[in-house]
């Protein structure tokens, strides 16, 4: 008997029996096939809702060893972005080991992290205590303030900014001091978010190639303003 009739057979059988019966049959042949197709189901659910949903990020924030962070949504309300399709995010999700010599899984998974972010040109700024700002320095990740404050602005903010020497690896070479961070251990929207902890100098600077520098001054600005005291 050809296999197309041996399952119609089948099925008249089943179609006489009574519902535990099906239920048993259906379990017993299609359960496998089932289960994937809901599964399936699910992930492209999951992939189409993801698509729809995302935002544009509209100005990013990487804040290295922090445990808290300023109001996100006070700062996108500061910006007027369009919440529906736009946000603000203050990632504080990167730990790095202070110990140069030292290489943890977190602190290598979260350094190549990091770094793929800035190479993707999302990030504005990057906040993180002394003594691991300056490794990015010289890695070359930091934008000179000139570019983003007037001279006249400058030299307002007097000790705050800091002139930093770059290494250059490449030529083996110390470039010219450059202003390159700003001191931000007394901004309100660190301190009484508890941030970091007080007996660390915090630097912020602006990431060379971000896509928002008109609006390196406004957080900056922001981060001695009221609205950022209230955290997430």
């Amino acid at each position: 008997m050809p296999v197309i009739d041996e399952i119609r057979e089948q099925h008249e059988i089943v179609k006489k029996k009574g519902l535990k019966y099906r239920l048993q049959y259906f379990w017993d042949y299609y359960r496998t096939a089932t289960l994937f197709t809901i599964i399936g189901l699910i992930f492209a659910g999951s992939i189409i809702h993801t698509f729809v949903t995302a935002k544009d990020t509209r100005f990013e924030v990487l804040m290295i060893n922090s445990f808290s962070s300023p109001s996100q949504e006070a700062f996108g309300k500061l910006l007027e972005i369009n919440e529906k399709k736009e946000e603000v995010t203050f990632d504080y999700n990167f730990y790095i080991n202070p110990d140069p010599e030292a290489m943890d899984n977190a602190t290598y998974a979260n350094s190549q992290k990091l770094m793929a972010v800035i190479a993707s040109k999302s990030a504005d700024v990057m906040i993180a205590p002394e003594t691991l700002f300056t490794r990015y320095v010289n890695g070359g990740v930091m934008g000179d303030l000139r570019n983003f404050f007037s001279e006249s602005e400058l030299e307002a903010l007097g000790d705050k900014v800091l002139w930093l020497e770059i290494y250059d690896a490449d030529n083996d070479e110390t470039l010219p001091a450059a202003p390159l961070a700003i001191d931000v251990t007394d901004a309100p929207g660190l301190k009484d978010n508890a941030c970091y902890p007080q007996d660390e100098k915090i630097l912020m600077g602006p990431i060379i190639n971000s896509k928002h520098p008109e609006d390196f001054k406004t957080f900056y600005n922001f981060l001695y303003s009221s609205e950022s005291s209230s955290g997430e």
